[in-house]
């Protein structure tokens, strides 16, 4: 299996090789043994949030090895500004966490593709950063089916992401909640108009 996506995870396995997960541009989760991942040449490329040229090898419904190289590295840029980073961090944690492997979210794929391109293009514009991250969280509980679309207009209250973690038995991101005071103050001082 070849294509491009995006790495969500990176696990150490020692001091060179990884494993990692892909969300690809499919929309399916792809995840395998990245052999020498961690090494000089591929540490830059192995990192969570980066776009990637992937080529995976196994049997179906193993862990197969997969192999990447760089398409993008956003992961160099969102590290710029504290509100990119927080909101890339959560963002990939909550796709970590809410995926289902044995669904397909090309929807999903490209509305995260598309939150990447802002980030790096706008790394000073906060609001914009903010709007764009409640937008795609929003659409990531309702495609994953945490969230209602004829809910939305509770957005005001933005804190049900905890009552709906705690009703789901899950684990809100650390990231996450640091964002959340941001996010408060910023829908507390503008007017916010979600279109999904």
């Amino acid at each position: 299996m070849q294509g491009n996506g995006i790495i969500i995870q990176v696990k150490k396995l020692n001091d060179k090789d990884a494993f990692i997960k892909i969300f690809t541009d499919c929309g399916n989760i792809v995840s395998g043994f990245f052999k020498y991942g961690l090494s000089k040449k591929n540490l830059q490329t192995c990192q969570i949030s980066n776009l990637v040229k992937f080529s995976w090898i196994g049997r179906e419904n193993s862990l197969g090895s997969i192999s990447v190289q760089s398409i993008k590295s956003y992961s160099s840029l969102v590290i710029l500004s504290k509100i990119s980073t927080l909101s890339t961090a959560s963002i990939i944690n909550l796709l970590y966490t809410l995926l289902d492997d044995k669904y397909s979210y090309i929807v999903l794929y490209e509305k995260l593709l598309h939150f990447l391109n802002t980030l790096s293009n706008n790394l000073s514009n906060y609001g914009l950063i903010l709007y764009e991250y409640i937008q795609l969280e929003i659409i990531l509980l309702i495609t994953t089916g945490y969230y209602k679309s004829d809910e939305i207009g509770k957005y005001k209250n933005y804190i049900f992401l905890n009552e709906i973690f705690v009703h789901h038995n899950k684990v809100i991101p650390r990231e996450r909640n640091l964002l959340e005071n941001i996010i408060i103050k910023y829908l507390e001082n503008n007017n916010f108009d979600i279109k999904v």
